[in-house]
């Protein structure tokens, strides 16, 4: 399936689309319908239209070319690899000053001693 999709993209790069229609179309529909089966767990089927698909596109690249198409490189989707998202960042805990006879502010704000334990 790689390198199915590997000669529609070859394809595309030398603007088959528009100077190969009829291949490149017949290419993307076989791809698309290979696609399809493999995701419906027909890999026999799926192989044998991703080749098929492969070999009209391997045409439309030869006959863009001939046609006078050049290559241009294709920018890559960038949402085809999503970028990991970054850690998310902790705030660190409040000093706990239980040591020095108090403790962190109640709901209300006040400041409340500690009660030593056992009482």
């Amino acid at each position: 399936m790689s390198d199915t999709e590997a000669s529609v993209r070859a394809a595309r790069e030398v603007n088959a689309v528009n100077l190969a229609p009829e291949l490149f179309r017949q290419a993307s529909d076989y791809y698309t319908d290979a696609r399809r089966q493999y995701r419906l767990k027909n890999f026999e089927e799926a192989s044998r239209l991703a080749k098929i698909a492969r070999n009209y596109a391997e045409e439309a690249e030869f006959e863009a070319i001939k046609a006078g198409g050049e290559r241009i490189a294709i920018p890559e989707d960038p949402l085809a690899n999503p970028v990991s998202v970054p850690e998310q960042v902790i705030p660190p805990k409040p000093k706990d000053d239980s040591k020095n006879g108090t403790s962190s502010p109640g709901p209300s704000g006040d400041q409340k001693p500690a009660t030593p334990p056992g009482r």
